[in-house]
């Protein structure tokens, strides 16, 4: 049982399932979520267990905002008495060795390659290749949701302190709409999944 858990939190939650909640099944005491101001709204706290919600302030920008959110959220952190400190995505890890300085435990989750992602300029690559560099060298463990992602870390670095975990959802029980008589189809026997093709996935 991890008595506490501290988490980078950068992504924009979605309406299901966010990754602000966490894909492993472990039970946590408390979870001290950090994220940015403006998405607070957006976290949807029921798939969250026992999860405190901490807005910070950051200046809205493609660059520097992600920059000065971590240097802010890495300094409230060294008030932070946690066991494991949850990084959520690489761009988040540029500061992560100060918390190997101070015998912190780390854990990151990829969320892809980022910098491979074509919206990126050449600064915003040599950024993103600095923090998967951070990563690699000063994470205790870092999760994997694709295995192509898995397959990268594992061919590129050598590294044997990866685990492959994908995504799930919260099952979640619907009453039949008038969809399904529409078109002749009985509830309950299908699954249906939408996604997209991503290279850097």
């Amino acid at each position: 049982l991890v008595s506490s858990l501290f988490a980078l939190v950068v992504r924009r939650p979605n309406s299901h399932h966010s990754k602000e909640s966490s894909e492993a099944s472990v039970v946590y005491k408390r979870q001290n979520i950090y994220t940015r101001d403006y998405y607070k709204k957006k976290i949807h706290t029921h798939s969250l267990i026992n999860a405190h919600i901490i807005p910070v302030f950051t200046i809205p920008g493609k660059y520097l905002e992600t920059i000065l959110y971590n240097l802010v959220v890495t300094y409230l952190s060294f008030w932070k008495k946690s066991d494991i400190f949850l990084y959520l995505g690489t761009a988040n890890t540029l500061f992560i060795w100060i918390q190997t300085l101070l015998r912190r435990k780390t854990i990151v989750n990829t969320a892809g390659i980022d910098w491979k992602k074509k919206r990126w300029s050449m600064i915003g690559r040599i950024y993103l290749k600095l923090c998967e560099k951070m990563t690699v060298i000063f994470a205790d463990m870092i999760i994997c949701d694709s295995k192509t992602v898995l397959k990268y870390y594992k061919d590129k670095y050598r590294l044997t302190n990866l685990v492959y975990i994908p995504y799930g959802s919260d099952a979640t029980y619907r009453k039949p709409s008038s969809v399904l008589r529409t078109y002749g189809l009985k509830p309950h026997r299908y699954i249906y999944a939408a996604g997209r093709i991503s290279p850097e996935n």
